[in-house]
Formats: C-alpha cells, structure tokens, sequence
C-alpha cells in the first residue's frame, strides 16, 4: 500500500477508487458489444428448393408442389404456404407443420404419424385413408376436410375447427376432441372409442353406426344430430345435451347406452331414447324427454 507521502502523486485510495471502477465497466461494456451472439436463420437462409427427410422448408412458398409420395420424415414446414399442394401417399412422420396453411391440399394415403399441424389451416384438405396416429391438430381448422377411413389414433384435436368436415368410417380411438367443434361433420360409423371429448360441439353432426365406447362426452352438445345406431356403452355423458334432429325419423338402428353415465344429461324431447337400450345406465337428474327429472 502506498504511504500518504506519496498520494499527491497517484491520488488518494478513495480518489482513486472510482477511476478504477469506471475502467473496469468500460472493459466489460466493450466486451459484451464484442461478444458474437447466435443469429437465427433469416427468410432467406433457407433454401425452399430442398427434398428429403429434415429439410427446413419454414416459410417457403410451395403453393400446388407436387410431393406425391416424397419422404419428409422430420421436415419443419412451420408457416410455409402449401395451398393446394399435392401430398398424397407422402411421409410426413414427425414432420413440423405448425401454421402451415394446407387449405385445399391433397393428403390422400400420407403417413402423418406423430406430426404435429398445430394452428395449421386445413380448410377443404383430403385426408382420406391417411394415418395420422398421434398427429397434433390443436387449433387448427379443419373446415370441410374429408378425413373418410382415415387413422387417427391419439391424435389431439382440442380447440379445432371441423365444421361440415366428413370423417365417414374413419378411426379416432383414443383420440382429444375436448372443446372442438364438430358441428355438421358427417361422422357416420367412425370410432370414437376411449375419446376425449369434454365441451365438444357436436350440433347437426350424423353419427349414425359410430362408435362412442368409453369415450368421455361430459358436457358435450349433441342437440339435432343423427343417432341411429350409435354406440355410447360405458360412455361419460353427464350433463351432456342429447337431442336427435328431425331429420332422423320415426325409425333407425337401436340406439346403445349400455352402462353409459347419463346423470345430469339434459335430454328433453329425446324421444328416441325411449327406444334405446340403457340397461345399466346412470340416469340421476337427467332431464327426461318427459320433461321430469330422474330420481
């Protein structure tokens, strides 16, 4: 430590302190406006021509592709343009499609399994006999789509749009519906077994011959739609609202709710439920179609 004989010179240790300390944060300010920090990928890094599996095709315009039958195993399509696009009988298995506008597009026989289509748009898309097991298609609008015979095992559509769409005898086992809508979709013999459908909108749906095996529909709309012959054994409908539309008629197929949970089910002027097998049902403060409410 210097004496005090000689602090004129250099400035006493308090004088000197902040002259130290204000070199020291000049260092540390140029040596963090120095320091390289990763730069994400521009629009323009990524190369819309490449094919394959694990491409980065983010954002690309590929409006009416042909990718008939290519393997894009892991491929990002996030916010890319494929309205109209031509996909059928390709491999999308983990792809990422998340935003991705799919309006239009021929899906037909594509190997979707686990890829995720979150907030995607797939508004008059074909769909028919793909597999998309575990596939994500949270938010996403799938308005008018035709998604006949397809495979969509565990596949999660919470929050989704398929109004009007068409999934005639196709397979939702397992599968999350919760707060969906459905309304119009013409569903007749798929299977919705062990599905999660809490708050879905199934208004005006045809679920005529499908298949609703412990499938859980508590609170979900089921105002004038087509039930002959549907199948809602073991079924959770409480406080669900039952209603068949007009368009039924007199006469159909039995329909089932063998052991299904119907207590607080809203159910007046569902008369057909009458005609319905419910041994084993749970019927406690149900709203009859006679207007009373079930002991």
């Amino acid at each position: 430590m210097y004496s005090p004989a000689v602090w004129p010179l250099i400035g006493s240790p308090l004088r000197l302190a902040p002259r130290i300390i204000n070199v020291v944060l000049t260092a540390l300010f140029i040596a963090g406006c120095t320091t390289s920090t990763p730069v994400a990928p521009s629009a323009e890094d990524v190369d819309c021509t490449l094919r394959g599996p694990a491409v980065n095709l983010k954002g690309c315009d590929l409006r009416g592709a042909d990718f008939s039958g290519l393997d894009f195993t892991g491929a990002i399509f996030d916010g890319a343009n494929l309205v109209g696009a031509n996909l059928s009988r390709a491999v999308l298995t983990t792809a990422s499609l998340v935003g991705t506008n799919l309006a239009s597009a021929n899906l037909t026989s594509a190997s979707a399994e686990s890829a995720d289509f979150e907030s995607a748009r797939l508004s008059d898309a074909v769909l028919v006999e793909g597999r998309f097991n575990d596939a994500k298609f949270a938010l996403s609008n799938c308005s008018r789509s035709d998604m006949s015979r397809g495979v969509f095992d565990g596949a999660n559509f919470s929050n989704a749009a398929l109004t009007d769409a068409i999934a005639v005898e196709a397979s939702f086992i397992g599968a999350s519906f919760n707060v969906s809508n459905l309304e119009r979709a013409k569903l007749s013999k798929a299977n919705f077994s062990t599905a999660e459908m809490t708050k879905a909108t199934l208004t005006s749906a045809d679920l005529q011959g499908s298949i609703f095996d412990s499938a859980i529909l508590r609170y979900a709309n089921l105002r004038f739609t087509l039930l002959w012959g549907a199948n809602f054994s073991r079924a959770d409908l409480r406080e669900a609202f039952l209603y068949q539309s007009y368009e039924a008629g007199e006469s159909g197929a039995r329909i089932i709710f063998r052991s299904a949970d119907l207590r607080g089910a809203q159910m007046d002027s569902f008369y057909e439920f009458y005609e319905a097998d419910i041994h084993g049902a749970k019927l406690s403060g149900a709203l009859m179609p006679n207007g009373t409410t079930h002991p």
